[in-house]
């Protein structure tokens, strides 16, 4: 007798624990048997009190009867499509690349929680039914009284249809005299599926085009020759990294490179590092694509999620443009996957998974045939390492698409503006060249890695540093609010007046922000319009489009800001960039300090001169003599990089070596440092029965406090590992095999545990 079988869905619960980390058995009911598949969100009960909770079907397969009970798959969530093999595969690559949970995983991945929930919204507009002339006749006929029927009757007289929210947030209060002008036989309403926010604000398609110059033909002509033969062979993607100096039109190859995949039936993605850039992405790509673009950034609101979500399902976008999530976009026939300023550090993930884009980029890249272009003025060391080693291909352009040179560069030693009696943070000679800049009607940029408006507060008497509670870092004075601000949890209280460990009322404000900096300017330059741009200042939705649209626009003079303004913007009345502390990142204790460093004064420096007229800098530092501030000064980024990979190897740093850290937190200082010790003991004791007892000293640095030793009322330590002289492989899996196998073994449920491979910082 034939035994019958169970359909079982494999199903992974929304429940991000460890503990219940695996897929779980639910049979398939008759009824569902048609609406469940592979990639599903799926209703299910779990735990003993059966709880009702989704999940996602990682798998089907036929049983025999089962020896224990299997419960049944309650439901299927409606109209939500399901993840698709290449979603699935992507979700696994994870989990065993980055050593994440599968929710973990999934959620990076998969559409919004409320997709299907949303209910699709479109726009209403007013379209005129008559000539241009008839509506002038009708106005002139519409008794004065009649304010609103006027107004959308002139509105419509200039456009031929008009959204009535701009008129008012509030449609009712146009409703009568909307349906007047229906009567009446001139006007109609229509509805228009709900475009994007940033998309309305764009300009006309197809504006005139800029002429490449030699350098931008031949790359461009490299990158699509190879482009077509990819997709001719069906082989795998390969990888550029463009190296152009700034301002050397990286920006119109992408467009030429989209354009190609878009002619041969193919997708596109363009990631850009900071939301602060998109504006300018979008305008640029929309002019030239038209509105079959989605947007993709942790900004966005729910519903304009799901809408550009939407769209991407749909098919209806051709490109997708975004920050670090947006390589996950759900495209059909990716061709092209660019990631504009690939050295930024926000393209890594800090929360689990702790994906690079770049890896994710290279891994659909293998898996769809999609070609990735890797562009920056200043690489990464690994990725131009990986350049010269023929794993990327090099392409170099060395010159600005204008007939200037690069900016000329000016170094103040400020330990010297000390000597002369200069306490200020601008140098007689910054004061002088904006002084100048204004004179000839310039617009300058002022840059200063630090918001707030000063560093820290200080007993004059007893040297008593104002500290946040909760974290181990000093609060920022903010002056418009009167507080100080703790920058890693966000507490606020009023400033101190009386130092609490010895009573003196004495207290000095040291260092200086982005706050101070705008101060000192406005009494400098009374007569200059100031816009700062900072987080502070960019809270509010639109905030960073209104400031970056204002400048552009000239309608201010100078432009205070931290690293947001310090890549990828474009603004031709830039004459003059003064960075105020290069030297600011170097006293970091990280390994990437130096890097970090002329990455963004060489990034800050490229903003100056991208007009026709010639660009000038200011960079003071403390620390003339750093090599990583010389070579910047040149702008010279090979020597930089030659004398950066000499260190990298000599002290076996990535690219040489993998880096990994373990990360431990909680509240109890004594739990999460025993719990470190632990888990650092138990990766030695396997590693040294496996025979590298030699090198263990070298290759497990800590357990040691993180440099913030706490953040939030949690205490920090930190491991670090690299593989020197074992195979990487064999580490990651030792420390799979203690952190997550045997976690409940090696880590109390009271401490977090994280791990991230090849951090960007290991602070």
């Amino acid at each position: 007798m034939e035994v019958a079988k169970v359909n079982v869905a494999k199903v992974i619960i929304d429940q991000n624990s460890h503990h219940t980390d695996r897929p779980f058995d639910y049979k398939i009911p008759q009824n569902l048997m048609e609406a469940v598949e592979i990639g599903s969100r799926v209703q299910v009960t779990f735990g003993k009190g059966h709880k009702k909770i989704e999940g996602y079907v990682l798998g089907i397969k036929d049983i025999e009867k089962p020896r224990y009970t299997i419960k049944n798959l309650q439901g299927v969530v409606q109209n939500v499509p399901p993840l698709s093999e290449l979603q699935i595969d992507m979700i696994l690559w994870m989990k065993k690349t980055y050593l994440c949970t599968y929710m973990e995983a999934i959620s990076t991945v998969a559409p919004p929680k409320a997709y299907g929930n949303i209910k699709e919204k479109k726009d209403v507009f007013l379209r005129r039914k008559v000539s241009r002339g008839d509506m002038e006749t009708v106005v002139e006929k519409t008794p004065n009284n009649a304010k609103r029927q006027r107004e959308i009757l002139r509105q419509l007289i200039e456009d031929e249809e008009v959204l009535l929210k701009s008129l008012s947030d509030n449609k009712s209060v146009y409703k009568n005299a909307v349906k007047a002008l229906e009567n009446k036989g001139v006007i109609e309403t229509i509805e228009k599926e709900k475009a994007s926010r940033l998309l309305n604000m764009m300009p006309p398609k197809n504006p005139p085009r800029v002429p490449l110059t030699t350098e931008q033909k031949k790359a461009l002509e490299t990158m699509k020759e190879s482009f077509g033969k990819t997709q001719e062979k069906k082989e795998k993607g390969k990888t550029f990294l463009l190296h152009g100096v700034t301002g050397s039109g990286k920006t119109e190859i992408y467009l030429g490179l989209i354009e190609k995949a878009l002619e041969l039936g193919k997708t596109a993605i363009v990631l850009v590092p900071e939301i602060s850039l998109t504006p300018q992405t979008m305008e640029r790509f929309t002019a030239r694509f038209g509105e079959a673009i989605a947007l993709i950034h942790s900004s966005l609101t729910l519903k304009e999620r799901y809408y550009e979500w939407e769209k991407i399902q749909q098919g209806k976008a051709k490109i997708v443009i975004g920050a670090r999530s947006a390589v996950f976009a759900k495209l059909e026939n990716l061709g092209m996957i660019v990631v504009d300023e690939e050295h930024e550090y926000t393209y890594k993930s800090e929360q689990n998974p702790k994906y690079h884009a770049i890896e994710v980029a290279r891994y659909r890249s293998e898996r769809e045939g999609a070609q990735v272009v890797l562009g920056s003025a200043t690489p990464s060391v690994e990725s131009y390492y990986r350049g010269e080693q023929g794993i990327y291909e090099l392409i170099s352009l060395d010159r600005r698409v204008t007939k200037h040179q690069l900016p000329h560069v000016e170094m103040v030693d400020m330990r010297e503006e000390l000597d002369v009696g200069n306490l200020s943070m601008i140098s007689g000679s910054l004061k002088n060249q904006i002084e100048e800049n204004l004179k000839k009607q310039g617009q300058t940029i002022l840059f200063l890695n630090r918001r707030g408006f000063s560093t820290f507060l200080s007993c004059k008497k007893c040297g008593y540093v104002e500290k946040c509670r909760d974290c181990d870092i000093t609060m920022t004075y903010h002056l418009p609010s009167d507080e100080l601000i703790c920058h890693y949890c966000g507490k606020k209280k009023k400033p101190i007046t009386e130092c609490p460990d010895c009573g003196n009322t004495t207290i000095k404000h040291f260092g200086y922000g982005t706050q101070k900096l705008e101060k000192n300017i406005e009494n400098l330059f009374p007569e200059a319009r100031i816009l700062r741009m900072d987080v502070d200042t960019t809270t509010e939705k639109g905030a960073h489009e209104k400031v970056l649209t204002a400048f552009k626009n000239r309608e201010a003079d100078i432009l205070i800001g931290t690293q947001m303004i310090s890549k990828g913007l474009d603004f031709p009345g830039v004459t003059l960039v003064g960075i105020i502390a290069a030297d600011s990142i170097l006293n970091l204790p990280d390994f990437r300090a130096s890097e970090r460093t002329f990455q963004l004064l060489t990034q800050v420096a490229g903003r100056a001169g991208r007009g026709e007229d010639l660009g000038s800098v200011v960079l003071q530092t403390y620390k003339p003599e750093h090599y990583s501030i010389e070579e910047a000064i040149k702008q010279d980024y090979v020597g930089f990089y030659r004398r950066e990979i000499g260190l990298r190897e000599a002290f076996e740093y990535p690219p040489f070596k993998t880096l990994y850290l373990v990360n431990l937190m909680g509240e109890d200082e004594q739990k999460v440092y025993d719990t470190a010790v632990k888990v650092s003991k138990g990766i030695r004791y396997i590693l040294k029965n496996e025979g590298y007892n030699d090198c263990l000293e070298e290759c497990i640095l800590g357990p040691n406090p993180s440099v913030i030793s706490k953040i939030n009322k949690n205490y920090r330590y930190r491991i670090l590992l690299k593989n020197i002289e074992i195979d990487k492989q064999l580490l990651k899996k030792v420390i799979k095999y203690v952190c997550i196998n045997k976690r409940k073994q090696f880590v109390p449920d009271e401490v977090n545990l994280s791990i991230d491979f090849n951090p960007y910082s290991i602070i």
